[in-house]
């Protein structure tokens, strides 16, 4: 009896089952053991099943089965291994669906996320390169004649007015004497000579331009530069306060009057002693107004015993202006003026000789003659 119950309860082998089943089914065999594979993806460990498959298949076959069937099983954990590759993340996410998005859906995701174009390239407003900016450079020459200007000559050659200033290397236009020859280029540019230190790509990025640009249009066969030597840099432009100084309209005349004594060594009005005058004297009557030579800030304002009422300006690039025996000043220390707006009356105050004003421009400090600014 309990023989039988233990007959009844202990099942075969499963591998027996299958080696005795291979013999007259295999196809049978391969879909049970498929069938058996997914069953227990679910629920073991893929890489234990695995072992314990190949560990049984090998007790459990003999040596008289055929080397078909042993091919057949090796083609067979072959096969449980390639799915359990690509249907783990389904089988552990208890069956949910899962896809790669095809390869066109694929190009749509990373189209979404290129940013736009701008409208005014998609409207075509991009510019066309300056290709005149890499021509190497070629100079004319061109006589001035009489009554004739900077600025109309280099109008007429399609130039801007700094570029024929900076190439001829002009210190003041008003100075060129009749008959001149002046070398125009043909390219707008600044002429620069190389410092200590400099680099073409330093130059190039100080002056927006390309290192490409400035060997092509000076005919540099290498990068290699020396201090001394002189660039044509194109495009350039020269600074605004630079070129109104060559220009005469760094400063206007502060005030209309009669010039009654220069700049430099001069015999004191008083005393006869030679001294040093730092400004110019213009004469004129009590209240004659007085005006910003240059634009600037009035830093001060005060009395002394020998200059009498005066007022002191601060302008940009260094420049300083001082003027001096004023009746009376109409600003305050501290205002910001425009060139040509008045600041105060002409007077007699302090130590003079009769009503007038004392004009005098200093350069970081130091006098410079007015009247090298002054038209």
């Amino acid at each position: 009896m309990m023989t039988e119950v233990l007959h009844q309860r202990v099942r075969p082998r499963r591998s027996a089952v299958l080696f005795r089943e291979s013999r007259r089914n295999p196809a049978a065999v391969v879909l049970k053991a498929v069938s058996i594979t997914l069953r227990t993806f679910r629920r073991e460990n893929p890489a234990g099943m695995l072992s314990r498959i190949a560990g049984t298949a090998v007790k459990a076959v003999p040596s008289s089965v055929s080397l078909y069937l042993l091919g057949l099983g090796i083609l067979l954990m072959l096969f449980a291994f390639i799915f359990a590759g690509a249907a783990m993340p389904v089988l552990w996410a208890g069956g949910a669906e899962f896809s790669m998005p095809r390869e066109s859906e694929i190009e749509f995701l990373l189209q979404a996320y290129v940013e736009p174009p701008a409208s005014e390239i998609l409207e075509g407003a991009m510019e066309a390169p300056d290709t005149s900016r890499f021509a190497a450079l070629s100079l004319s020459s061109r006589r001035m004649n009489r009554g004739e200007t900077v600025s109309a000559i280099a109008a007429k050659a399609g130039l801007h007015l700094d570029t024929v200033v900076s190439l001829n290397r002009i210190q003041d236009v008003r100075r060129i004497p009749a008959g001149a020859e002046l070398k125009l280029p043909n390219q707008n540019g600044i002429l620069y000579t190389i410092r200590r230190g400099d680099s073409l790509s330093s130059i190039g990025k100080a002056f927006n331009v390309g290192t490409n640009a400035l060997a092509d249009v000076n005919s540099l066969e290498s990068s290699m530069i020396h201090p001394g030597q002189e660039l044509f840099i194109p495009g350039a432009r020269m600074p605004q306060l630079e070129l109104r100084r060559i220009l005469g309209e760094l400063f206007i005349n502060p005030s209309p009057g009669r010039l009654t004594s220069t700049f430099g060594l001069r015999n004191d009005p008083f005393t006869g002693i030679r001294r040093f005058h730092n400004g110019i004297d213009i004469a004129g009557p009590i209240g004659t107004p007085v005006s910003a030579a240059m634009a600037g800030k009035i830093v001060k304002i005060g009395v002394h015993p020998s200059f009498g009422r005066y007022i002191i300006m601060s302008h940009s690039s260094g420049y300083q202006t001082w003027y001096a025996h004023l009746q009376s000043a109409v600003v305050k220390a501290g205002a910001t003026v425009a060139q040509g707006e008045l600041i105060g009356e002409m007077g007699n105050t302090g130590y003079s000789t009769g009503s007038h004003l004392h004009f005098s421009v200093f350069k970081n400090g130091s006098p410079v003659d007015p009247m090298q600014f002054l038209r």
